[in-house]
């Protein structure tokens, strides 16, 4: 029944959505500082995990309570050391993994909120964008032309040892895993910008599903997927979000589509994610 949301200027925000019709804000965590950068936010069971950024050099992760969603509680943060920028991030079974550019992978130990500590780290052989973790491996996309989708295998946290890498044409950054298979926005087919769906039941040996072009007559570029039952929900910037039925992965059909992207009116319109609760789709607009 609530939402979760990053407010730059002011913190994380918390929407009572219990009545679709009529959202309010139920709680809020404020920042007190000037406008600052967010992770994507992790909730897993009773906690919310997220970063925060202010300078590059004030990288703080953070942990919240909130079995009680209308009271919010702070159990846990850290400073971690190190001047970087992060992108992206996740969590499996008490561990933080962070894409943090320049500064690669990091994984950090958050099964004690009192006691964060960073355990493990890797520097790939460029920036490290995108994140996705299944079980004792993270997928991590990099700002190369050749070999820029890299597995780790991560079952030892302090030591991260690569296992595999692929080569993708195009920008793999904001990747995604559901079940078995890993969503890539941002491969190129024909000089357009797709989706590259691959089958990670093998992490040392990767399988390429299939590559879902956008819908005939339909322009924006993907960043983002969403999944429910049969059904993807692809964040396209300008382009809003677009609809597939995936019974058949390999053969996607698109379904619908929806923006308030206009050249003129609407110049600012842009979605990078969007997040299911059926029947309802929200949609953040950076406008």
């Amino acid at each position: 029944d609530y939402v979760f949301i990053t407010d730059a200027e002011f913190g994380i925000r918390i929407l009572d959505a219990s009545d679709f019709s009529q959202i309010d804000e139920a709680a809020s965590i404020t920042h007190n500082l000037t406008e600052i950068y967010f992770s994507p936010i992790i909730i897993s069971g009773d906690m919310l995990y997220y970063m925060q950024n202010t300078d590059l050099s004030n990288n703080t992760l953070v942990i919240v309570d909130v079995s009680e969603p209308t009271i919010p509680v702070e159990i846990g943060s850290n400073n971690m050391s190190g001047s970087f920028w992060f992108t992206g991030f996740d969590y499996e079974e008490g561990y933080v993994c962070v894409a943090a550019v320049s500064s690669g992978l990091k994984v950090v130990d958050v099964s004690d909120p009192s006691s964060i500590e960073e355990v493990g780290c890797y520097k790939p052989h460029a920036n490290a964008f995108g994140l996705a973790i299944s079980g004792d491996y993270a997928f991590v996309s990099i700002s190369a032309e050749s070999e820029n989708l890299l597995v780790y295998d991560v079952s030892n946290p302090s030591s991260p040892e690569e296992v595999n890498s692929l080569s993708i044409k195009g920008r793999p950054f904001w990747i995604s895993i559901w079940g078995n298979y890993l969503f890539v926005p941002g491969v190129e087919v024909d000089q357009m910008a797709s989706i590259g769906v691959l089958d990670i039941s093998d992490p040392t040996n990767l399988t390429e599903i299939s590559c879902w072009e956008p819908a005939h007559g339909y322009s924006g570029i993907p960043l983002s997927v969403e999944l429910y039952e049969n059904y993807a929900f692809v964040a396209l910037a300008y382009g809003g979000i677009q609809i597939y039925d995936i019974s058949q992965i390999d053969k996607p059909i698109a379904l619908g589509s929806w923006t308030l992207f206009d050249p003129i009116t609407n110049q600012g319109f842009a979605v990078r994610n969007v997040k299911v609760s059926w029947p309802y789709l929200f949609i953040p607009d950076e406008a």
